[in-house]
């Protein structure tokens, strides 16, 4: 794991190396390394999972979306760690009556801009809370319905 880190430490973005928990870096490292053969791929990987190109799904935002914004800002900065999100998430799914395709798969997209990836509570606890709420500050706001 400290390998892991050493290597592609420089890889997680400036804004959050310094204040994402090296556990949470490990995870995502974890979770990228049997499909990668290079350091340099790995790296790229890391810098590709945590990189963000605004995309809106097909089916547009969701209504919901300002809603689990909300959510998610709740979670205390000290504790915003991937088993946190993951609840927060699940908790907010259940709350919704949403299943899991219904709402991962368009919070994917918007916070990452890609339909796949690493689990996402692994790749926001990486990104960090502040850059993750302003990803979602990108996007217009919707009266929950």
């Amino acid at each position: 794991d400290e390998e892991l880190l050493e290597w592609c430490g420089d890889s997680f973005d400036p804004v959050s190396r310094d204040v994402v928990p090296d556990v949470e870096k490990i995870s995502l490292l974890r979770e990228l390394v049997d499909s990668c053969a290079t350091r340099k791929e790995l790296a790229d990987g890391v810098r590709r999972e945590l990189s963000w190109a605004a995309q809106i799904p097909d089916d547009g935002v969701p209504q919901w979306f300002t809603a689990l914004s909300g959510e998610l800002a709740a979670i205390d900065g000290g504790e915003w760690r991937a088993p946190k999100i993951k609840d927060a998430l699940r908790g907010f799914a259940r709350e919704k009556g949403l299943k899991g395709k219904e709402l991962f798969h368009p919070v994917r997209i918007l916070l990452t801009g890609s339909s796949q990836g690493a689990p996402l509570d692994i790749i926001l606890s990486c990104v960090g809370k502040e850059q993750t709420l302003k990803r979602f500050r990108h996007y217009p706001r919707h009266e929950i319905s």
